[in-house]
């Protein structure tokens, strides 16, 4: 191979490189999690979902009010009924970037019970990554674009739906 043929390989591997590592750039943006929490046990296990969370490349937490994913948790203590622990329950929901005023209930919600809030964090955190996956994001946007596209079918809606 001549110095062209050098040339033009180096060109190609160096594509190559900009393209693997662009395309991890470009999937490792975290997804915004707010954690609303309420109940007297609710700070214990806020902290130990947060902590979670946060240990993972795919969600990142924040205070900030432009959130990707909320996470709302009700916890109880149960020891006031003679029972070692805590009963929590909990719900997702997912904020499309094109509609910020939408809360989109996604994944199932669910009630989660230990002796430690430790555990109930672990609990509710495994919940919110299965029922949080691309597919899931994904599905409830197609769902809200299909809602959208059959509310401006109907003639009587036009008003609303005109672009600007």
């Amino acid at each position: 191979m001549g110095p062209i043929g050098r040339n033009s390989m180096k060109h190609i591997l160096v594509l190559c490189a900009l393209l693997v590592l662009g395309t991890n750039a470009a999937v490792a943006i975290p997804h915004k999690v707010k954690v609303l929490v309420e109940g007297p046990q609710a700070d214990a296990v806020a902290s130990a979902l947060k902590a979670r969370i946060n240990g993972t490349e795919r969600y990142q937490t924040t205070e900030d009010v432009h959130a990707d994913l909320v996470v709302s948790v009700l916890c109880l203590n149960m020891e006031r009924y003679h029972i070692t622990g805590a009963v929590c329950s909990y719900t997702f929901v997912y904020i499309p970037p094109s509609a910020p005023l939408l809360w989109l209930s996604i994944g199932i919600p669910g009630q989660v019970e230990a002796p430690q809030r430790g555990q109930l964090a672990e609990m509710i955190f495994q919940a919110f990554v299965e029922g949080t996956t691309e597919d899931k994001i994904r599905e409830e946007d197609n769902k809200l674009k299909s809602s959208v596209a059959i509310f401006c079918s109907d003639s009587a809606n036009e008003l609303f739906c005109k672009l600007k």
